[in-house]
């Protein structure tokens, strides 16, 4: 090949990268397969003799292959499944986006340290593992304490939390019954007693970005919604469909219970899930 056909070559390919970078649904999708492992100049040499609309259809479909299918979706597990999990919710917030006619911000999405699933409803202290992080889980729970309607028991749970992180050593016995208290006022009483299902399973995942703070990580609703709330006033970025499942956009307004991740929440997110992208 002669220089003329080699930098004939570079332009053709530059003029075919930027057309699929100003096209906004070519842009997402190829996006997205980026993300998900896939090289984009053999996206671009396989669809080379293809119409726009085709290329669009042709990449969905590539995503749609590299995801399990809707049958399938219910069965996964955070842990042994999460890798299928992440890039089911990877094209849900990239496909929400795109629904509404705007490019999905792939650079934020690419900074830090990466993305995780994040249980939007914790139940567990696994991470929680000396007094330091104690003291910060039980703070940030009793700000959500607070959001609930005043009584009696929350009161006195609010006291016992105060005093109990302004003893000089706490100790693992009193924290551990705390945790179960606060966990179990602060948690929705669910129909479905399956807790795999419920804690494990999508209706119960969202994205955000990889961290080691092990407060937010196993924190239950209603405080994880106040922090996340505070790391988007910092100028956080905040997946679309993580910011929507935090201030319960899919859930009927009938159902809304507003500091509880419940059985109305799971089902309505889980059937906004399948719309969007299957």
């Amino acid at each position: 090949m002669s220089l003329t056909e080699l930098w004939k070559e570079i332009v053709n390919f530059y003029d075919r990268l930027r057309l699929w970078y100003e096209n906004r649904e070519l842009y997402n999708r190829a996006g997205t397969l980026v993300i998900f492992g896939e090289k984009l100049p053999a996206m671009i040499e396989a669809t080379r003799r293809m119409r726009n609309t085709e290329r669009i259809k042709y990449l969905e479909g590539e995503i749609i292959r590299l995801i399990p299918d809707s049958d399938k979706l219910l069965s996964l597990r955070y842990g042994k499944d999460s890798a299928e999990l992440l890039r089911v919710l990877t094209w849900f917030n990239v496909k929400t986006i795109d629904n509404s006619r705007e490019r999905f911000p792939f650079d934020k999405f690419k900074e830090g340290s990466g993305w995780s699933l994040e249980h939007i409803h914790a139940q567990n202290s696994e991470g929680l593992g000396n007094e330091k992080q104690w003291h910060t889980w039980i703070d940030k729970q009793k700000e959500a304490l607070y959001s609930l309607p005043e009584s009696s028991e929350r009161n006195l749970l609010i006291k016992e939390a105060t005093e109990a992180v302004s003893l000089e050593a706490m100790g693992r016995p009193l924290f551990e019954s705390l945790f179960i208290r606060i966990t179990e006022m602060l948690s929705a009483r669910l129909e479905d007693d399956d807790e795999d299902a419920n804690m494990h399973s999508i209706r119960n995942l969202a994205l955000l970005q990889a961290n080691d703070n092990a407060a937010l990580n196993n924190s239950v609703f209603e405080a994880k919604r106040k922090m996340i709330g505070d790391l988007d006033r910092k100028g956080h970025f905040i997946p679309v469909c993580t910011r929507n499942v935090f201030t319960k956009y899919y859930t009927p307004a009938s159902d809304n219970q507003l500091y509880f991740w419940g059985d109305s929440d799971r089902e309505a997110y889980l059937d906004m899930i399948c719309k969007t992208i299957y």
